[in-house]
């Protein structure tokens, strides 16, 4: 399961669900099976949202690869791994960390301060935990280094 951030140890890396990663590779590639088909029946235009879904399944598949897709949180940040090309954030860099309602669903953001311009970040990955679980953690984390937990009364859907 997931563990605590309050123990000694230095980092922690998160991975994507493999299960959720699976299940949305079979089924883009069970779609893309049927659209191919129905392209091949005489509906013209069907090998576009086939050729699109093959990507999709290729994109989930590649989750699966060790360092393709991960986020390590540490001491001074947090690093994400998106398509095997990291980016990291530092915690003096980062203003807030909140959790927004989307159409899609909550998932979180952060603004980053880097380069002296607030640049709003949305996560694309939860990780395997839900969306609020993953903010906690990523409050946890910050707090464990003593910055400043600010962000706390700016979320509102933690009440």
């Amino acid at each position: 399961m997931h563990k605590d951030p309050s123990g000694d140890s230095d980092s922690q890396t998160l991975y994507p669900s493999k299960a959720q990663c699976v299940a949305m590779s079979v089924a883009s590639v069970v779609c893309s099976i049927f659209l191919f088909k129905v392209w091949l029946d005489g509906i013209e235009y069907a090998w576009v949202a086939g050729g699109f879904l093959t990507a999709s399944a290729v994109y989930y598949a590649a989750h699966l690869l060790r360092g393709g897709f991960s986020m390590t949180l540490d001491k001074e940040g947090f690093t994400i791994v998106e398509m095997f090309s990291a980016r990291h954030y530092k915690w003096a860099n980062i203003s807030d960390i909140v959790l927004r309602r989307g159409i899609l669903g909550p998932s979180v953001e952060f603004y980053d301060l880097t380069g002296g311009e607030m640049q709003r970040v949305k996560m694309t990955q939860n990780y395997g935990y839900r969306p609020r679980q993953l903010l906690e953690l990523m409050l946890q984390w910050r707090a464990k280094i003593g910055a400043p937990s600010a962000t706390l009364e700016k979320n509102i859907w933690l009440r």
